[in-house]
């Protein structure tokens, strides 16, 4: 009876222990004329898994863009999109400016990246976009900029 107790016990412990779920890093570097962006994470391999500890900074001089949105951290809570298979990685950030007293602004950064067959795994070659929103003080039309180039991300 009682190995058949600590038998039962066993089984229901294992059962009850959730599959281990493998991880890498994520890291997308440029240091353009004019922008830095970096981009480091967690990767979480497994289906609808999203990037993990998000640390992000861009740094994009834009002529007419103030400053605090033109050099935006984003967290994790700024994530709304991450896409990363054997041949594809996508990370979209978005960020509001969080200053009441301030118009609304908002600072969105999206990486496309490809790996292709010929380069070394986990390398990604793709592009960035900066894009950011700014309603002028007493206007009604939020003016929009954009800088864009070449990125490397590195996931693995």
């Amino acid at each position: 009876m009682r190995v058949a107790t600590a038998a039962a016990l066993i089984v229901a412990t294992l059962l009850s222990v959730p599959p281990a779920m493998a991880t890498g890093t994520l890291d997308c570097y440029v240091d353009d004329e004019g922008t830095k962006i970096g981009v480091h994470g967690i990767v979480p391999y497994g289906n609808s898994a999203t990037l993990l500890q998000v640390e992000a900074e861009v740094d994009a001089k834009m002529p007419g863009i103030s400053a605090d949105l033109a050099e935006t951290s984003f967290s994790s809570d700024h994530q709304i999109q991450f896409w990363l298979d054997d041949l594809s990685l996508n990370v979209m950030l978005y960020r509001e400016r969080e200053v009441a007293a301030l118009p609304f602004g908002a600072t969105k950064l999206t990486i496309k990246t490809t790996r292709t067959n010929d380069d070394e795994e986990g390398v990604y070659h793709g592009r960035y976009d900066v894009l950011v929103y700014e309603m002028p003080e007493g206007g009604d039309v939020a003016g929009k900029s954009h800088e864009k180039g070449d990125i490397e991300c590195v996931a693995g």
